[in-house]
């Protein structure tokens, strides 16, 4: 998957890159029918900022204000998706039934489902610290945007 933004910072061996969400829902066929619209109407036209590492296909530095395209693998979505969205999910369910089996009460349940909801994040940032300068999950720029990619 291939982005493009604007330098915003420059480090040894990455850049910070600032990126305008877009609204992809209108090519997609679900259109209004999932969350996914809801919350891209409501972030679309922010700006984000992300760490961008410098690749070994792009040997051009590049200076602030420079515009960039970058890459992020597929496997690196799948997996950070799996983390963000379904290991809070198995936490969840998996605490709400264990509270649900030693208390037994009304409010058992939901407290575990939320106590496991909140633990569930635990991995995702514990893997965001041990890989944070891992090219194969980590955007990796891949050379200069193009002119009709360019944000304003």
């Amino acid at each position: 998957m291939i982005e493009h933004g604007r330098v915003v910072a420059v480090e040894d061996d990455a850049y910070w890159v600032e990126t305008i969400s877009s609204n992809a829902c209108g090519s997609c066929a679900a259109q209004k029918g999932c969350g996914q619209g809801l919350l891209s109407e409501y972030f679309e036209g922010r700006s984000n900022h992300l760490r961008v590492l410098k690749g070994a296909a792009s040997d051009t530095e590049y200076a602030l204000d420079d515009q960039i395209s970058f890459e992020v693998a597929d496997s690196a979505l799948l997996a950070s998706a799996f983390v963000v969205y379904t290991l809070p999910l198995i936490a969840m369910l998996v605490l709400a039934a264990v509270a649900d089996a030693l208390w037994q009460s009304t409010a058992a349940a939901p407290l575990g489902a939320a106590a496991g909801f909140i633990v569930g994040f635990l991995p995702a940032r514990m893997m965001n610290s041990a890989l944070r300068n891992s090219r194969r999950l980590q955007p990796v720029v891949v050379g200069p945007a193009p002119e009709t990619a360019v944000h304003s």
